[in-house]
């Protein structure tokens, strides 16, 4: 591949716009629709791009459009150039009196649900005019934004180590039963008692439950599922309804309406506990705003 220096010059960076998103979404038809483009028209600028670069950059077959080496290697290095230069014309803007700086958070959908409001109404009255987006999903889904440049700053729930992040724990969560109201339960469950108690839970892929299986693995008890499902509200309602109990934080039931047909037990006598931690890219440089509202949402998580 040439060097940037050889082609940066002359380089479009629609192109590498749209190199990003077709290559993100895997198709070209998605591509068009999203950035509002014909797709002769989105064609026609990747294949400019492969003929300034002397090399291909996708691969298309009938299931999709997927990424040459090359193509992944620009990938990364796009990525971190768009970045580049929205940091440029904020930085111009700013010296014009006009920068209107924004960040993307992301959050998991038990701490999104007592998190967004006091943070977005903190973050409008303190951060001059910046502007915030929140986005909830899964720690794995919200940490592959992250990665993607979708979002600044992701709280994640025992996050999956990366050279492209770079994570930083600052709280332990605990976690609890969470069962139909009984005034004669006891306010502790033992892990042996778990293990014959039918539970509503997210898909395998979500950090609780996996800190749940690796809990209970290491005194050679299972879990039993009665029903995968990934919606807070949805297993909120299932336990309320009595088809089985859930393992969430406390925080999973603030605005729930019916949390007062719901109990919370501890697990185990010394409690089980989720890690979280503070998310930012390593591909970019951090900002003021990006540390001042990391800052924040440290402050409302740890006095919550």
């Amino acid at each position: 591949m040439k060097s940037l220096k050889v082609w940066v010059s002359n380089l479009d960076i629609k192109q590498l716009e749209y190199f990003i998103c077709v290559s993100e979404l895997g198709s070209f038809t998605r591509a068009s629709i999203t950035l509002g483009v014909a797709q002769p028209a989105l064609s026609r600028q990747i294949r400019q791009l492969e003929v300034e670069l002397g090399q291909s950059l996708l691969i298309r077959n009938g299931r999709g459009v997927y990424c040459t080496e090359g193509g992944t290697m620009l990938l990364e290095h796009a990525r971190g150039i768009l970045h580049q230069v929205d940091r440029a014309r904020s930085d111009l803007e700013h010296l014009r009196g006009t920068r209107h700086e924004s960040i993307a958070v992301g959050l998991p959908p038990t701490l999104a649900r007592f998190l967004t409001l006091p943070l977005v109404t903190t973050f409008n009255s303190s951060m001059n005019g910046a502007t915030i987006s929140v986005s909830e999903g899964l720690s794995n889904q919200i940490q592959e934004l992250l990665i993607k440049g979708r979002l600044d700053i992701a709280v994640l729930y025992h996050n999956q180590p990366s050279p492209d992040i770079d994570a930083v724990q600052f709280h332990e969560e605990e976690l609890f039963l969470i069962e139909r109201v009984n005034p004669s339960a006891k306010e502790v469950v033992t892990l042996a008692e778990l293990a014959t108690i039918p539970l509503v839970m997210p898909s395998r892929q979500h950090a609780f439950r996996q800190l749940l299986e690796e809990a209970m693995g290491a005194h050679k008890l299972s879990p039993h599922y009665a029903v995968d499902i990934d919606g807070v509200s949805t297993i909120l309602e299932l336990v309320r309804h009595g088809l089985g109990n859930a393992i969430l934080p406390k925080n999973a039931i603030v605005n729930f309406a019916q949390s007062n047909d719901v109990q919370l037990r501890r697990i185990g006598e010394k409690g089980l506990f989720a890690r979280l931690s503070l998310a930012t890219s390593t591909r970019r440089p951090h900002t003021m705003l990006q540390k001042s509202t990391i800052e924040l949402i440290k402050e409302l998580i740890i006095s919550s």
